[in-house]
């Protein structure tokens, strides 16, 4: 276990180092930051003088070690639009991100399992056919288009639910259950041949000889051995939620760090931008290294990969 574990520090060093620089170099490719930051009426003399406020006129290498220092001493930079550290104003949008992605990921891993396990048990099946619609038709489905149906039902129609806001438990259902829709299909999809492959092994034959229940032999023994794949998927689509909910976010007003990212877009905040892609990037290479390090104790022929 400890080498598995030195190996997958050193994977998740070189990830962190090649977001720096990855980073870096999508800000230096992508145009010129003062221009985009300035409104377009904006003179080249304003243009300028953003330019040597920001150092951007400074040789590449002396914005590289500034950039790199700043990180080092977890300097973001300010916020155009707020004027405060763009490191406090993010970490204030996080546990708002957080609560919204373990609710979510917490429907769909339930959900997904229950939809496999079903599909599983009754293969080829008029059951299988219609589970495999419905994940089918989650995993594809376009993300603002359900998510401003379900307001429009939902909310609009039938006043079960606010279109936005935050702080109560009806805040959360309508996001929560939008996000959940994709991730539950993935793992429904996997969960059913997971648990089919199961079902076929000796030992499962063994246990049904021995009068146990369909259901017992599933939830105790192909369930649990199938488990170590699911918990991994699971884990990875949480990374993902975390990454990836900007849209729900911004439909819903749901204030994360998905919002934040697009009110800077919006507002042109360059070095907000800047500073939420960084986090966010670090949040999911820190995730996806606690999967793996679960993953490998769960299953120690891993470590040997």
């Amino acid at each position: 276990m400890k080498d598995y574990f030195i190996r997958r520090s050193l994977l998740t060093v070189v990830a962190l180092v090649g977001l720096i620089v990855v980073v870096f170099l999508f800000t230096q490719s992508i145009g010129d930051p003062a221009s985009i930051m300035l409104p377009d009426w904006a003179t080249e003399e304003m243009i300028q003088a953003l330019r040597d406020k920001m150092g951007l006129n400074d040789p590449l290498y002396v914005q590289f070690g500034r950039y790199v220092s700043g990180l080092l001493r977890l300097d973001l930079g300010t916020s155009l639009w707020q004027g405060i550290p763009n490191l406090d104003l993010i970490m204030s949008r996080l546990p708002a991100t957080f609560i919204l992605a373990l609710v979510a990921i917490s429907l769909a891993a339930f959900g997904g399992v229950f939809l496999g396990a079903l599909a599983a048990i009754w293969p080829r099946s008029v059951v299988d056919r219609v589970i495999s619609f419905i994940t089918t038709l989650a995993v594809t489905s376009v993300d603002f288009w359900v998510a401003l149906m379900l307001i429009l039902l939902v909310s609009v129609k039938l006043g079960w639910l606010p279109t936005s806001g935050y702080g109560e438990v009806k805040h959360i259902v309508l996001p929560a259950l939008m996000i959940a829709l994709r991730p539950m299909g993935r793992i429904a999809q996997v969960t059913r041949p997971a648990i089919m492959d199961e079902l076929a092994k000796p030992y499962i034959l063994a246990a049904r000889a021995r009068g146990l229940s369909t259901s017992r032999v599933i939830v105790r023994h192909a369930a649990r051995n199938a488990g170590i794949v699911l918990l991994t998927l699971t884990g990875y689509e949480f990374a993902g939620l975390v990454n990836g909910s900007a849209i729900i976010e911004t439909v819903f007003g749901w204030p994360g760090v998905g919002f934040l990212l697009v009110q800077a877009i919006k507002l042109r905040d360059w070095p907000l931008i800047v500073g939420t892609t960084i986090v966010v990037a670090v949040m999911v290479i820190v995730i996806n290294f606690a999967i793996d390090l679960i993953y490998g104790w769960l299953d120690p022929r891993i470590r040997y990969h």
